[in-house]
């Protein structure tokens, strides 16, 4: 199998795990009755009052946790030390940017919230060049917050 192969195989691992994350706040949001989007709030604290059961339901627990309340003290913010050769993709149907590398790290973020990532991880990031379907508005926003967030002095 060529290195195109593999691409297609992570691109569609990728999406499906999007769209079964999509398909999961979806639920969420119709079994809360709301008739717009359901807060954060409101969708971990549902979550976090349900036991996983299987492996498949503790990943996209973890997930979840990452995308909307990110703790520092996640291993995968830990992990920044080793990214390197990374792609930047934008679904922009999703407001879902994620980052993934050659060592099997994934880290998918919301484009409206900010995550604890490196200064390292930034640069990259940029360096890399966002990939996306299409040039738009959330994209060069996305770009825009991620060169500052990186230009940012530290505490």
């Amino acid at each position: 199998m060529g290195s195109d192969t593999n691409c297609s195989i992570l691109d569609i691992i990728t999406q499906a795990r999007m769209i079964g994350l999509a398909n999961y706040l979806k639920r969420e949001n119709e079994a809360l009755g709301s008739t717009g989007r359901s807060s954060e709030l409101e969708i971990i604290l549902r979550f976090n009052s349900i036991e996983p059961t299987d492996d498949k339901e503790k990943e996209i627990w973890v997930e979840l946790k990452r995308l909307f309340k990110p703790d520092t003290d996640d291993e995968l913010w830990k992990l920044q030390k080793h990214i390197h050769d990374l792609t930047w993709k934008l679904y922009d149907s999703f407001k879902v940017h994620h980052v993934s590398t050659e060592k099997g790290i994934d880290i998918y973020m919301l484009v409206e919230k900010e995550y604890p990532l490196s200064r390292g991880t930034l640069t990259q990031m940029l360096v890399a060049k966002l990939l996306v379907e299409q040039d738009n508005e959330m994209s060069r926003e996305l770009l825009r917050k991620i060169f500052m967030q990186a230009e940012r002095p530290r505490k």
